[in-house]
């Protein structure tokens, strides 16, 4: 004799899953990177002929681009709820303590600057995941984020190359072409003040301001899906 439904002893499971549960392979992929980058610099992996020496003195610019670079790639899929975005903005500043152990940097508010920076681009780049909700508005928000990412190095490097054999490069001006420019003028200059942050702060102002329109739109209309 069957047993009724109602005297079923297995648990009846849900599919819903939690939105603000964090996920897991997104932030240990972008744990892992950055603990790349820290061992590469504790190895003093040479990335060029002329690499500085010792070469954990450039930990701190490593972990700059690997994290802005990292972070641009994944955006769509790391700040996919609350407690992977509180992870991924998080664990940023504590790489970032290592690569300056590693580097031994001394001055605390150049340090303090670095972790503000980097994570004003997380914050920026969280605030847009919420805004592109489509597969194909997220994959366009990677691109524009890898070319904002790495074109303004791209552009410096062209400047520094082929400008004049006397030019001076100057990180201050070069420091408006992206956040990698931005951290390496911050690190070059030891200036925590003046264009370092004008990037930056345009970024997060663009995503906060994408986030106000989509969440009026909310309110007055439809969820968009």
């Amino acid at each position: 004799m069957s047993a009724s439904p109602a005297s079923s002893p297995l648990p009846l499971q849900s599919n819903h899953r939690d939105p603000t549960a964090p996920t897991f392979w997104p932030v240990f992929a972008w744990l892992a990177v950055q603990m790349l980058a820290l061992l590469a610099a504790a190895l003093r992996v040479s990335f060029s002929a002329r690499f500085p020496m010792p070469a954990e003195r450039l930990a701190m610019h490593e972990m700059l681009v690997v994290q802005t670079v990292a972070s641009a790639m994944l955006f769509p899929i790391l700040f996919r709820g609350l407690a992977s975005t509180i992870l991924v903005i998080a664990s940023a500043p504590l790489m970032a303590l290592f690569a300056a152990a590693l580097a031994a940097e001394t001055r605390d508010r150049r340090l303090i600057a670095f972790c503000v920076l980097v994570c004003a681009w997380l914050v920026a780049l969280a605030m847009w995941s919420w805004v592109l909700r489509t597969t194909r508005a997220r994959l366009y928000g990677v691109a524009a984020a890898l070319l904002l990412a790495l074109g303004g190095v791209v552009v410096a490097y062209l400047n520094r190359e082929f400008g004049g054999a006397a030019q001076t490069f100057e990180w201050h001006r070069h420091a408006l072409l992206g956040p990698i420019m931005a951290g390496l003028a911050l690190l070059e200059t030891n200036e925590v003040s003046g264009p370092t942050w004008e990037f930056v702060g345009a970024a997060v102002l663009s995503g906060a301001l994408a986030c106000g329109v989509r969440w009026a739109r909310r309110r007055s209309g439809p969820a968009v899906s």
